[in-house]
């Protein structure tokens, strides 16, 4: 399948736009004024039910403008959630106010009720509910508490123009709403926004601060005379040009909302077998909303694979993303507002879950498809692939295949001489099993023909489920081996070295263990029948290993082996604790699989030295640096919450 190449959003500007901005130019007036901003007010206010509304250079602006309108001053509290874009709390700040964050309803990822209701105080003036990917919040609970406490509502509609709560359009339900035109949203202006004002009391005093602090409006309208500074103000006004695309954006609004509904709906159906699987889910849309189709995106189940799946999109062409890391977990918030990890739980785990697929009006069908294509690959690697055709593309079937018991990982760095014997070894001894099985091999950037070799090796093995990752730069064995780990399918997870000094033939003994669940982990411990070691190598190992277990206390774990095999559930929480990337990530990963109370297992294995292999290892070199490594480690484990003053040994290159 050949790759495309797919952005996340792209402006849907017609003729239309262009000679309406021509036109605009041409006419010599090009300040924002009433008479140049009306045509787009106008067209806006078929979505507000009238209301009266006023364009701004974008929706932060008109959030600021609106809590300006309410006075919000030092000591005020406003509710937002933590899900969201930052420009909803900083429009707070900027009013001196404090913006008090809250969780999320798991549902529609809107703003959680009993979470609001909770953060109420006697301080909060206002709440500022996100309407996210055009779904609405329960607007009757919400108002309820609000009515009660005395608190306006303010929405942020940012992306939900043309979205419904019960019929009645967002951004019209609060005092004040708010949207964006910014060039990611449905209708666009390349920047832009405006305050929808819903509040017939706080018209007079919103055109005051619109514009700049002045009576203006009332001068237009003929109700002054002459017009003056009578409070703080800004200047908030879009620009006429914008206006001018806006207007026909906003005027081909059922254009474009046809086209978005087209391919949401595609997604829907086209990855409805990864929702029954149980690999991804999609959000609910209550009965009372009617969204606009702003966002098209799923939740995947299982969080560890959501980056892996971001990465995979993006060497397909495919521009998917996350959203918003969650504002308590950011270090501003935690300073400023005290706030902390695992405070709101939902919007942690929406977070770390989300991907968001290009969703575009003038999107072609062929493109979702390719899309939907790909999103399956990742969950099912050997899927059908689609193929050209004279009638287009035409599916190549093959059965899909239950996910893996094994997924062996094979990290190699100037392996061009091991690899192919040794992988047809490998393969032949796993096919013995009746484990299903998948091979990931993990190219550490190397410089002879290593990489070459492995492609070369997964297009003559097509019907072997192998995949390879290939690092841009050498990033240490530990960090290829936890690559591997983290893209892992299977139940039981391990590494094997490529060169086979420890055999393959090994691999049923430590999988029975795993299966039998008498242990989490297994660990190889090597002897030397047939030839001994050099008296060096014997002597630093031995002497490493008595190491290990003097200074970590641990049992004598030959920590060094490259054989290890976990149950993935087990090992994966663990991956992200461990700090080294190159060698010693061997011991510390042993270690803290120890001390986190995994079930370790050993089995005792014949080590058969390669006599014509060339070590990657500087016996000397890489001796002194895990020593460095062993005695920071241990100082650490002794005193979790210190962190000793000096170089990070960890990181230290001998």
């Amino acid at each position: 399948m050949p790759v495309r190449q797919i952005p996340h959003t792209a402006p849907w500007i017609t003729d239309r736009e262009i000679d309406s901005v021509k036109v605009f130019l041409k006419g010599g007036n090009i300040g924002s004024s009433r008479e140049t901003l009306r045509p787009a007010e106008e067209a806006l206010r078929n979505f507000t039910d009238g209301h009266p509304v006023l364009l701004t250079t974008s929706c932060t602006a008109a959030m600021e403008l609106a809590l300006r309108c309410l006075d919000i001053s030092p000591g005020d509290e406003v509710i937002v959630p933590s899900f969201t874009f930052v420009s909803t709390a900083n429009a707070v700040l900027q009013c001196g106010g404090t913006p008090v964050l809250t969780d999320i309803d798991d549902r529609t990822l809107c703003l959680d009720i009993a979470s609001l209701e909770a953060a109420c105080t006697k301080r909060t003036r206002a709440v500022l509910p996100v309407h996210y990917g055009g779904i609405s919040c329960d607007m009757d609970a919400l108002s309820e508490i609000a009515g009660s406490r005395g608190m306006h509502v303010i929405e942020d509609a940012a992306h939900a123009l043309g979205a419904r709560y019960k019929g009645r359009p967002l951004g019209t339900l609060g005092s004040l709403g708010c949207f964006s035109f910014h060039d990611t949203k449905n209708c666009v202006s390349g920047e832009g926004g405006a305050l929808v004002i819903n509040d017939p009391k706080l018209t007079g005093r919103a055109e005051m601060i619109y514009e700049k602090g002045t009576n203006r409006s009332q001068f237009l309208r003929g109700e002054i005379d002459k017009y003056t500074w009578v409070c703080q103000g800004s200047s908030y006004t879009m620009s006429a040009v914008l206006a001018t695309i806006l207007a026909v954006q906003i005027s081909r609004y059922e254009e474009i909302l046809r086209g978005r509904r087209r391919v949401s709906r595609l997604y829907r159906e086209g990855l409805s077998s990864l929702v029954r699987e149980g690999h991804i889910r999609f959000t609910e849309v209550p009965e009372y909303s009617t969204p606009n189709e702003h966002l098209a995106f799923f939740l995947v189940r299982d969080t560890a694979r959501r980056d892996k799946l971001l990465e995979y999109l993006q060497t397909r062409g495919i521009q998917a993303y996350f959203h918003y890391i969650p504002l308590h977990l950011s270090p501003y918030a935690m300073k400023r507002l005290g706030t902390r990890p695992g405070q709101f739980p939902v919007a942690e785990q929406i977070s770390l879950s989300i991907v968001r697929l290009p969703l575009f009006p003038q999107m072609p069908d062929d493109d979702c498809a390719y899309v939907i294509e790909c999103v399956k690959q990742f969950f099912h690697p050997e899927r059908a692939v689609n193929v050209p055709s004279e009638n287009g593309l035409r599916s190549s079937p093959k059965p899909e295949i239950e996910p893996p018991d094994l997924s062996l990982v094979i990290p190699c760095y100037q392996e061009e001489g091991h690899l192919k014997n040794n992988l047809d070894e490998i393969l032949k001894t796993l096919d013995e099993t009746p484990f299903r099985y998948e091979v990931i091999l993990v190219d550490d950037a190397s410089r002879d023909g290593t990489a070459k070799v492995i492609r070369q090796y997964l297009e003559n093995h097509p019907h072997h489920r192998l995949r390879a990752i290939f690092h841009e730069k050498n990033m240490g064995r530990g960090a290829a081996v936890r690559d591997g780990l983290e893209a892992a399918s299977g139940r039981f997870a391990g590494f094997i070295d490529i060169d086979l000094e420890i055999h393959a033939r090994y691999l049923p003994a430590a999988l029975k263990r795993l299966v039998s669940g008498e242990a989490d982990m297994v660990i190889a411990d090597r002897h030397y029948p047939f030839r001994l070691p050099t008296l060096s190598r014997y002597i630093t190992t031995r002497g490493y290993r008595f190491l290990v277990r003097t200074l970590l206390g641990t049992p004598a774990f030959d920590t060094e082996s490259g054989f290890k095999f976990f149950r993935l559930e087990r090992i994966i929480p663990l991956l992200k604790e461990v700090k080294d990337q190159r060698w010693f990530w061997d011991t510390e990963v042993t270690v803290r699989s120890h001390d986190a109370g995994l079930k370790i297992s050993v089995i005792p294995v014949v080590f058969i030295r390669n006599a014509d292999k060339k070590s990657t290892v500087r016996l000397l070199g890489d001796g002194v640096r895990s020593l460095f490594c062993l005695v920071r480690f241990m100082r650490e484990r002794h005193h979790p919450h210190r962190r000793p003053n000096g170089p990070n040994i960890l990181n230290y290159k001998a």
